[in-house]
């Protein structure tokens, strides 16, 4: 499978549709919580606390987190869905099969302090009440071009500097979850809140491409480039 973070190299381990061909099938990101979630690192659990989700659907029962290995998916948290919102309780601990090891993503061994490192990153999905799959959840910010994503690590671990299609890297990872950012109109990957981001959760509905939000070109070519497919 494929791995593939934001639109330049591999890092994120989320085997999920692209938004553009969807319709064939928090406020803030601080830590403690509130609409976006804890901050990450530590070893400890990670609270990821949606409200006021934009597109969010009354077929919506329950949300599941997923963390993806090299040949399966696992449930790693589940939540009712209630007053268009949910708050997921990420585990401390991850299974050792979803994790793989980051210098087999593209453009960033060089660039890494500590080769042995190993991640994943995580799949909010949605059911309903029959419990199929109905759609899924991200957290973005499109008029600042950012995007954000939750990222396991099993240890402390930096990636620094340019990576061969010139973006830059400035993320330090902590043991445990941490939130990554995708910066399209700086071209950066950084465990940094972007400054001035205003991230919201959005819902895609499989079936529903009325509920995509409103995207210029740009914005759409770089989430479409977001997205990875299996």
């Amino acid at each position: 499978m494929k791995k593939v973070f934001l639109s330049i190299c591999c890092m994120s381990l989320l085997a999920i549709s692209l938004i553009s061909v969807s319709c064939n099938k928090d406020k803030d990101d601080d830590n403690g919580g509130g609409n976006g979630g804890g901050g990450g690192g530590g070893g400890g659990s990670f609270v990821v606390t949606a409200k006021d989700v934009i597109g969010g659907s009354s077929e919506i029962v329950s949300v599941t987190a997923f963390v993806f290995g090299d040949d399966d998916e696992y449930e790693i948290a589940s939540a009712q869905y209630k007053s268009n919102g949910f708050q997921l309780t990420l585990p401390s601990t991850v299974p050792d099969k979803s994790l793989s090891y980051a210098y087999e993503f593209d453009c960033i061994e060089e660039l890494m302090n500590d080769t042995k490192a190993k991640m994943t990153g995580v799949w909010i999905v949605a059911f309903d009440s029959d419990g199929d799959e109905i759609g899924e959840f991200w957290l973005a910010d499109f008029a600042a071009e950012v995007e954000a994503m939750y990222i396991y690590a099993d240890r402390n671990f930096t990636v620094k500097g340019y990576d061969c299609d010139d973006w830059k890297w400035d993320c330090d990872f902590k043991k445990g979850w941490n939130t990554m950012y995708g910066d399209y109109s700086n071209e950066l990957i950084t465990t940094k809140k972007p400054t001035g981001s205003n991230l919201q959760w959005y819902f895609e509905d499989y079936y529903d491409c009325d509920k995509t939000p409103s995207m210029s070109p740009k914005q759409k070519t770089n989430l479409k480039k977001s997205r990875l497919t299996k």
